[in-house]
């Protein structure tokens, strides 16, 4: 599910399961559920305050991730072991990959990292459902991702840049609920 496809409930739900550091995120919600209210059947007011604050959250996150991606410093150690550090154009395929998929399906790394593979990890991190996604950029602009659950491997994603960049596969194994993921 796309994060501007949710509703008040299920932001209120992903949101409180954050750590407590992102109460702020919460109450914005509790504040723009309060304007809902207030505004009845206006739902297109509503909807467009809700939108505006997704994009002003998700560029700050971009710019982060940005300068996150385009600092990342492969270990010394791991370099002398022969591993070679990101490229530019596997920093800046990294940059429109988180992105895409930060834009498109709400979904933000928790973790941004040299990749002993010569290239650059990425990690998120569904804390509703309890799956990580992990995805891993190469320097040969290769991609490979994986999604697990409690240390189990849900599905592998492998694609080079020639190829469709549809993560869509992917997203959809690490957002969507299994049967034993129901909210009681």
């Amino acid at each position: 599910m796309k994060m501007n496809e949710m509703n008040f409930a299920e932001y209120e739900e992903t949101v409180s399961a954050l750590p407590k550091q992102y109460n702020l995120v919460l109450d914005v919600l509790k504040n723009l559920k309060f304007i809902e209210d207030s505004l009845h059947a206006d739902r297109d007011i509503f909807n467009i305050v809700v939108t505006m604050y997704q994009k002003t959250v998700n560029m700050i996150l971009s710019s982060k991730n940005n300068k996150d991606i385009m600092e990342i410093q492969t270990p010394e150690q791991w370099i002398l072991d022969g591993t070679q550090a990101p490229t530019i154009e596997c920093k800046k395929y990294t940059v429109a990959i988180c992105d895409h998929i930060l834009m498109t399906y709400g979904f933000n790394p928790i973790r941004i990292a040299s990749s002993i593979e010569d290239g650059i990890y990425l990690k998120y991190q569904n804390l509703i459902i309890n799956k990580t996604m992990e995805i891993e950029v190469y320097n040969n602009l290769f991609i490979s991702g994986m999604v697990s659950k409690d240390k189990k491997t849900l599905t592998l994603f492998n694609i080079n840049i020639d190829g469709v960049q549809d993560f869509t596969p992917l997203i959809k194994v690490f957002s969507e609920r299994d049967n034993d993921d129901k909210i009681s």
